[in-house]
């Protein structure tokens, strides 16, 4: 992809900007009077997320973004068309494939204070080798007074297809262990550390390796962050199940791109669909799962 051609076709003067970062990587640069956001256009992948009253809402691993084109450990990478190893193919991509590909501009704008961005991703030869289904996706990440990021997924083949994803947001905080997210007591949750199924009760807590996908869930989770003196908002469409993550510390060590300290200072809750929640789209039929993210000064 060329910086420079589309700086022309869809750069706006102070609003959108196309980047060439430090390494190679691809950006572009969104910028509201609310907040900025940066995306990658390789893997469709946001990148950062700050309101302008207030810190960066989004973690990102420094050494990732260093050594060029994502996917990298950090801001919102998406898992599509399947969640985690594949089902029936350990050999196949982790998370799936599309987060490995470049990703096309469609357009930009502004709406009243805000500014968007929409990127889509469409079959061709190599995903139909690893997927045999014809399909579009249409990213659209939008910064206003809070980040937004929809995923549409369109099925553009002759036959039914399952699909299960994520928006596998990484949220950064000052130490986790801290830290509580409210929003899940009483759901239940497939620990995949242990394979056993459980009920929440009150806040999740971090303070050792966590790899949970809580089903049956469409309501908005808050991360609380009493160190920092906010709390960040993670509201969802579309979406029936959150996947909290954290590798600790020994698994940090095993990610070539994540710092064996990181783990303290970030978490995942994803907008997912996977699991129990695995979907499935008939011939030109589409669904849409979105994200939407911002943050609450402590009063």
């Amino acid at each position: 992809m060329d910086r420079t051609d589309l700086q022309a076709r869809f750069g706006l003067a102070g609003r959108v900007e196309f980047v060439d970062e430090p390494g190679g990587m691809l950006t572009a640069r969104l910028m509201a009077e609310e907040g900025t956001a940066t995306v990658a256009l390789y893997g469709g992948q946001v990148l950062t997320y700050q309101p302008t009253a207030g810190p960066p809402l989004l973690w990102v691993s420094q050494a990732a973004r260093k050594a060029g084109r994502p996917p990298v450990h950090g801001g919102i990478p998406i898992c599509w068309p399947w969640f985690g190893a594949h089902p029936s193919d350990p050999g196949k991509p982790l998370h799936g494939f599309v987060r490995e590909r470049w990703w096309q501009v469609d357009g930009s704008g502004v709406n009243n204070t805000g500014v968007w961005l929409q990127l889509s991703l469409s079959h061709d030869k190599t995903t139909l080798a690893l997927w045999p289904y014809a399909f579009r996706l249409t990213l659209t990440v939008t910064v206003d007074k809070h980040l937004e990021v929809a995923l549409k997924i369109t099925n553009l083949d002759a036959e039914t297809f399952g699909w299960s994803g994520a928006l596998h947001s990484y949220f950064q905080v000052t130490d986790v262990t801290q830290c509580g997210i409210i929003g899940l007591d009483g759901v239940s949750y497939f620990d995949k550390l242990t394979h056993e199924t459980h009920t929440q009760s009150g806040p999740v807590k971090v303070g050792a390796e966590i790899d949970r996908v809580y089903q049956g869930t469409t309501g908005t989770c808050l991360l609380e962050d009493p160190v920092q003196g906010h709390t960040i908002r993670i509201a969802k469409q579309g979406s029936h199940s959150t996947v909290i993550w954290n590798p600790w510390h020994a698994k940090a060590q095993q990610i070539p791109d994540f710092a064996d300290d990181a783990s303290t200072s970030m978490v995942c809750i994803e907008t997912a669909n996977a699991l129990a929640a695995t979907m499935t789209l008939a011939p030109d039929e589409s669904h849409t799962m979105m994200a939407i993210i911002d943050r609450l000064e402590k009063k």
